[in-house]
């Protein structure tokens, strides 16, 4: 996550160098130590463009059951929220009823893609002052919340914090100080290359 947000800081001072301040091709790609070509295509798009998969990969373990879990959370739209199945069940569910051999991971990953498919879609709205710097940043900031919100999502899936169930406060606290601890050994063991701050653009 830090060596995205790195990126992105990079990517915003790159086009703001060339396009605002004047800066040159060459004259850019030596200060922030990047390749010419790299510098162009910076600059000739408002945000970094990354790796694009032509096709989501396939799931020869999970795509027969598709069928059967979209019925399923078809049918809990109609249901009261505390009835609706949990991707965990819907798991226990392709295991015993359908002889799904598969893991729980790619099962909770469909589903909460489903999910999310089917959330309504809204734009959000800003009162940033008029002085608020290019259209293009403030727009590209405000979408910068789908990678931090899915991260935290993931994270919080990998050690047990998006399901469980618990019978009393203790058991609660015990898990959730549980899962908080294996939050933080993730973060300590995650390799985050240490890039240095690159120098400011000469004015």
């Amino acid at each position: 996550m830090v060596g995205w947000m790195f990126q992105v800081d990079v990517y915003l001072r790159v086009r703001r160098a060339v396009m605002v301040e004047g800066m040159s091709i060459r004259e850019a790609s030596r200060v922030f130590g990047l390749h010419r070509d790299t510098v162009r295509k910076m600059t000739a798009y408002s945000v970094p463009r990354g790796y694009r998969q032509q096709n989501p990969p396939r799931k020869p373990k999970l795509e027969p059951f598709t069928g059967v879990i979209d019925r399923v959370l078809e049918n809990d739209l109609r249901r009261p929220r505390k009835q609706r199945h949990t991707a965990k069940r819907i798991f226990e569910r392709l295991r015993d009823e359908y002889g799904f051999v598969g893991q729980y991971t790619i099962v909770k990953d469909y589903v909460r893609e489903h999910r999310r498919q089917a959330r309504e879609m809204f734009v959000p709205l800003s009162h940033s002052p008029e002085t608020t710097e290019a259209l293009e940043t403030l727009a590209y900031v405000g979408g910068s919340r789908w990678p931090i919100e899915t991260e935290f999502e993931r994270e919080k899936g990998d050690v047990g914090l998006d399901e469980y169930e618990t019978r009393s406060w203790a058991g609660w606290h015990h898990h959730i100080a549980m899962c908080l601890l294996g939050l933080l050994q993730d973060w300590g063991e995650k390799d985050v290359p240490d890039h240095p701050s690159p120098e400011p653009a000469p004015v």
